[in-house]
């Protein structure tokens, strides 16, 4: 069978690899070339969904000096974890 055969009976969809740039914008809303970098998207999201977990515990105790409800810090926890998989 031909390169071209194989190509199209062994043909998998290839998974699409995404890059990630920030910048700043000038009047235009042009990039400022010397503002543009790449951003680690996966490792910015994950810090993201890390602090908003820990911020959601200070404020549970914040409102109950003393609680130990574990339940509800896991699952309002796990709420913000499955609204991240949405970038996942």
């Amino acid at each position: 069978m031909s390169d071209y055969w194989n190509g199209l009976v062994n043909y998998k969809q290839k998974e699409k690899k995404y890059r990630y740039f920030r910048a700043e914008v000038n009047s235009d809303g042009e990039a400022k070339e010397k503002t543009i970098v790449e951003v680690n998207f996966t490792e910015e999201r994950d810090e993201i969904k890390e602090q908003i977990q820990e911020d959601i515990i200070c404020f549970i105790d914040s409102l109950v000096p003393q609680s130990t409800d574990q339940y509800k810090k896991a699952n309002l926890c796990k709420i913000v974890v499955d609204n991240f998989k949405g970038f996942e």
